[in-house]
């Protein structure tokens, strides 16, 4: 599909999502929003049809319940409980992964919600900061020192996620993880689904937004096309957010 661009008061973000290489269906979903000057990656699972449905549902009552004037991390527990509502009864099991950004534009500040191992980073001075971390069973062991960083990449079940929304886990209140701070002019956010973190390591992912000077199209599909030539093994979804602040120019997609 062709990149979609909104800009808004000191920002502008442009998103890409495709099937990938081995995969039929597309079941990632994005959103942004210049009203509400938000922008989200949701990744579902479950399956032909219904991670598709899960992911477009979490990311539309996201966007609708901040329409309502309700905190971002109330708006993500609303979408897992009406995924999960949707879910009941059906025996579908279908679930996904919803990470999103919002920006504070009078302020110059960010938020950043997460759940699942769909990732945010940003770019900061020409350095690359994994603002999320992976709602995941190796990285779980990472962290208490039973795996290392190439064990956990080569782990047989580094996909398997300990936290999302629905996927059989509605019984249980959902954790939402968050993170918020300031903008700085040139800051970049890279919202994406693990089909692109998965193939593409960090350094490479640093040096191909330094390698595009600001142009967040040419960022975009140029990740975009070295996944692909890594083999895409899974969907591929992106959204890259820029905060210029005061440097904003009059050009669409500039």
């Amino acid at each position: 599909m062709s990149p979609e661009w909104i800009r808004g008061p000191g920002y502008r973000s442009v998103a890409l999502s495709h099937a990938g290489c081995r995969r039929a269906n597309n079941e990632d979903n994005f959103g942004q929003s210049a009203e509400l000057h938000l922008v989200a990656v949701a990744d579902g699972m479950g399956g032909h049809e219904r991670g598709e449905v899960a992911s477009r549902l979490a990311v539309e009552t996201v966007l609708r319940e901040l329409g309502q004037r309700r905190p971002l991390a109330d708006a993500v527990k609303a979408a897992n409980d009406y995924v999960c509502k949707q879910d009941s009864g059906a025996g579908l099991n279908m679930g996904t992964t919803l990470v999103a950004v919002q920006l504070e534009p009078d302020s110059a500040g960010w938020h950043a919600v997460w759940v699942g191992d769909s990732r945010i980073y940003r770019l900061r001075a020409g350095e690359l900061e994994q603002i999320s971390s992976d709602h995941t069973l190796v990285n779980e062991l990472m962290a208490t020192g039973l795996l290392n960083e190439e064990e956990a990449r080569n782990h047989p079940e580094r996909h398997r996620l300990t936290r999302a929304l629905g996927g059989g886990q509605c019984e249980f209140p959902l954790e939402v993880d968050e993170r918020a701070g300031s903008c700085e002019p040139g800051d970049i956010f890279l919202l994406c689904s693990d089909g692109l973190s998965g193939v593409l390591d960090d350094a490479t992912l640093c040096d191909t937004l330094l390698a595009a000077e600001d142009d967040l199209e040419h960022a975009a599909q140029s990740l975009l096309q070295q996944t692909l030539d890594g083999g895409a093994p899974d969907n591929v979804t992106m959204v890259l957010l820029q905060w210029l602040g005061e440097e904003m120019d009059d050009e669409d997609g500039a």
